[in-house]
């Protein structure tokens, strides 16, 4: 087991410290999400945010200058605008999204104290950068929170989510320690209802927390959590009325509760992992019904193909007994372009003051009869480490970064050369950050994966020519070690 074995040299490098340093130099390269959106014509606007020269030792001084770029659909610059303002965008929280056929600055503004601000929302013309005046999304005075120290600010997460048709919108804010704001706006921000409430989650370690949030058409929030006896879920009405429920599977357990809101038929799914003693056995998708109870819950195994590299890497056990994945995962969902939904999970093992491990990805695809499966074979070991513990949007980035395309997934993530003629049903060879390239991961509807080594290209964001793509490829955008960068997909 590879990370047991890691662990035994960790220990070793009390006395051998130089050895063990070399062989876990330095981290691979760690994904964010995108700031580009699409256009209507095809081009593209994206934000970049500057450090601004911020006075004062608050959390609340470190700010950013904000800049907004528009593209064609070649990536050639057609336009660009800074946002007025002085120390008012927060480094902690700006984000640019689409909201229907609107574009929105979202973001907390900054303070002269140490107050949490207003959370305040710049409506964007995507033909002429024009902007309106802020507008307060969730005022500092609901959110009522103050923070006397910059490690404490890093508690604070933020949260948006919109209905499939994007009618509604559900805002998520977790303050330090156990409680959050929770809001639900319309389809212009205007604020429907709100509420700040507080859950015993256990802390801020992994494995505890909000695992899922989602509105529906209606303007019903589901919202997912899991602490440390087990994963539970409230359900708010349009009016803000909630209800507490328990997750209750078939001679299981689950680990998580993810939710899925279907745009046509506005039927609500659950899905996640579930457990029989200590391991994971399989994946499950379930329906809520009226009352909001789970219902016609299908359940499927996790198959030998997955789980047999997965015992040789030290994540997996395939003993009769203890037949499954131990549950160091963080799960989320995602939407493909056809409709249907997917489920990835990335192993970790985090080691206080020792070498922390992260793992393959594992990817199951749910149809009418279960779900069919992939793994995406990667594996390091060395110090530092993304923050595992928020609903798929990792804080500080994630080792992997998943692009819906079509009826397929692409993964992008940083490997081992080695494991690209390597069988892919072994396990994985350790990733030496000196020497990774970027793996593009293409999975089939079957969980079948194609590999290919690509190579990043810098925005350039002052570009009067605009890229190339060539034929049979796409290209996406990827934020890589906080890089605005392009890469192009063979997709053939």
């Amino acid at each position: 087991m590879k990370h047991i074995i890691a662990i035994i040299f960790s220990l070793i490098s009390i006395t051998c410290f130089a050895q063990i340093s070399f062989l876990h130099a330095g981290m691979p390269g760690v994904f964010s999400p995108p700031s580009v959106l699409t256009l209507p014509d095809g081009g593209y606007i994206k934000i970049k945010k500057e450090n601004a020269k911020n006075k004062g030792r608050s959390w609340n001084s470190y700010t950013v200058i904000v800049t907004v770029f528009k593209y064609d659909k070649d990536f050639k610059l057609t336009n660009q605008v800074q946002l007025p303002g002085a120390n008012i965008y927060s480094g902690r929280y700006t984000e640019l999204r689409k909201i229907g056929s609107k574009y929105w600055l979202i973001y907390l503004e900054g303070q002269d104290n140490d107050t949490v601000g207003d959370i305040k929302a710049i409506e964007i013309n995507p033909a002429t950068l024009a902007i309106t005046e802020p507008k307060v999304v969730a005022p500092s005075t609901l959110l009522n929170y103050t923070i006397k120290s910059a490690i404490r600010a890093y508690q604070l997460h933020f949260l948006t989510r919109s209905s499939p048709s994007d009618k509604y919108v559900c805002l998520y804010v977790r303050l330090a320690g156990n409680e959050f704001y929770i809001s639900c706006l319309d389809e212009n921000l205007n604020r429907k209802w709100s509420k700040k409430e507080s859950i015993e989650f256990g802390g801020t370690e992994a494995g505890t927390g909000l695992c899922s949030l989602e509105v529906d058409d209606a303007g019903t929030v589901y919202f997912g959590y899991t602490v440390k006896s087990g994963p539970g879920y409230f359900i708010y009405s349009p009016a803000g009325k909630s209800v507490s429920k328990s997750v209750n599977l078939p001679e299981a357990s689950a680990k998580e509760i993810l939710f899925n809101t279907e745009k046509n038929t506005g039927k609500v799914y659950v899905y996640g992992t579930y457990k029989e003693h200590d391991n994971c056995k399989g994946v499950f998708k379930g329906e809520l019904n009226a009352k909001g109870e789970i219902t016609s819950v299908i359940k499927t195994l996790f198959p030998p193909s997955v789980l047999e590299p997965l015992d040789k890497e030290g994540w997996a056990n395939t003993r009769e007994k203890k037949y499954g994945i131990h549950p160091k995962f963080n799960a989320f969902l995602t939407t493909l372009d056809d409709g249907s939904v997917s489920l990835l999970a990335e192993f970790y093992l985090a080691i206080p003051t020792s070498v922390n491990h992260a793992g393959s990805v594992l990817y199951a695809r749910f149809n009418n009869s279960g779900a069919s499966f992939g793994r995406a074979p990667k594996y390091w070991a060395g110090y530092g480490f993304p923050e595992y513990i928020f609903d798929g949007e990792y804080e500080q980035g994630s080792y992997y970064y998943a692009y819906p395309y079509g009826s397929k997934m692409i993964l992008f993530y940083f490997d081992n050369p080695k494991n690209i003629s390597r069988d892919i049903s072994l396990d994985a060879e350790v990733l030496k950050p000196s020497n990774q390239i970027l793996i593009a991961a293409i999975v089939d509807p079957d969980g079948n994966i194609k590999r290919q080594v690509i190579t990043p290209m810098p925005i350039n964001y002052l570009s009067t020519t605009g890229t190339t793509v060539p034929a049979g490829t796409i290209q996406i955008p990827l934020v890589i070690d906080n890089n605005d960068v392009l890469v192009n997909v063979n997709t053939q």
